[in-house]
């Protein structure tokens, strides 16, 4: 096994918990501009990048923290965060400003924001080996992940570590096979498994009222019912759903 594979699975290891991440909002918003490099911390590892372009969007280039296994044409840049450095990518990123303003906090700015710019097209032009390939890939789909995360930041719900554990209790005691499933009824509600989680979808005398959802008899949620409502953190419970499992009670008047 050659050494860049050796640091390929340390960095596959490193990464095996990531769709548990959860972005962490900022508690001050960051003048973001052209040429800062910013960080998003998460209850796992930060993630760093510099911005690229503003407009309507923000466009940024994702600054890897595994520098093994960046390009060896990358320069260093120093975030002297968590991580003192970290090196350039050819992955560029966009996102709503106001989505960026929840969660990123800025660092520093570059001197030079348009040789950073001229960098990462020379980056994209490189050719990669496999291994450094499949880095990259992971670490795109690692990006994407946060991004969308924060993007439905508004609909996510993160359920309690007492909801966790009382998931956990009932997968012991009761086996069921993954089914693969990806849409169930549990009466008039319609749950979809995604990526990202398990989505409830609300019959119309529910929508956009004001209701409580509980899991496993503990409160989870407190707000308006929305569809596409995301529980995060509980893979494959979609399998164990029953009307006693998940509640929804109303707590408005209806018009």
């Amino acid at each position: 096994m050659s050494l860049l594979e050796r640091f390929l699975l340390l960095y596959k290891e490193s990464i095996k918990d990531i769709t548990s991440v959860i972005p962490n909002k900022v508690e001050l918003e960051s003048e973001l501009g052209v040429g800062t490099v910013f960080v998003i911390y998460t209850n796992w590892l930060p993630f760093y990048g510099v911005i690229l372009d503003k407009d309507e969007m923000i466009k940024f280039a994702y600054l890897t923290t595994f520098l093994p296994l960046a390009s060896l044409e990358a320069p260093i840049l120093k975030v002297n965060d968590l991580f003192e450095e970290t090196k350039l990518t050819h992955l560029v990123f966009e996102i709503e400003e106001p989505v960026a303003k929840r969660f990123f906090k800025a660092l520093k700015p570059v001197k030079h924001p348009q040789q950073i710019r001229d960098t990462v097209e020379k980056l994209k032009n490189l050719h990669y080996g496999r291994i450094h390939r499949e880095f990259f890939n992971l670490e795109e789909k690692s990006v994407r992940l946060l991004l969308q995360l924060m993007n439905e930041d508004e609909k996510i719900i993160y359920p309690p570590h007492q909801v966790i554990e009382k998931f956990r209790q009932l997968i012991q005691t009761k086996a069921v096979a993954a089914t693969g499933m990806k849409t169930s009824r549990v009466g008039d509600l319609i749950v979809v498994q995604d990526e990202l989680g398990m989505r409830l979808f609300f019959p119309d005398e529910y929508k956009s009222r004001s209701g409580e959802i509980y899991l496993f008899d503990e409160l989870i949620f407190r707000g308006k019912l929305n569809d596409g409502l995301l529980i995060r953190n509980l893979p494959n419970l979609i399998s164990y759903l029953s009307e006693g499992v998940i509640e929804i009670k109303l707590t408005d008047q209806e018009n």
